[in-house]
């Protein structure tokens, strides 16, 4: 969700430059992070299958 300049203001106001900031900031931070996670997880998702097709193969060898 994207914050308008009307939104930044009025949380400048509100709050003060360096609390709307920071704010602001982790915001940016914690959707990367979710972005990163959800890559993290579908690339252990995978791995997980692979492993456990790597094992089913040895053992039928």
């Amino acid at each position: 969700m994207q914050m308008t300049i009307e939104e930044m203001l009025s949380a400048v106001t509100n709050v003060g430059f360096p609390v709307a900031l920071s704010l602001m900031l982790l915001r940016y931070v914690l959707k990367n992070f979710e972005e990163k996670f959800e890559k993290l997880d579908k690339s252990l998702h995978e791995l997980t299958i692979s492993i456990r097709e790597k094992k089913d193969d040895s053992t039928l060898s």
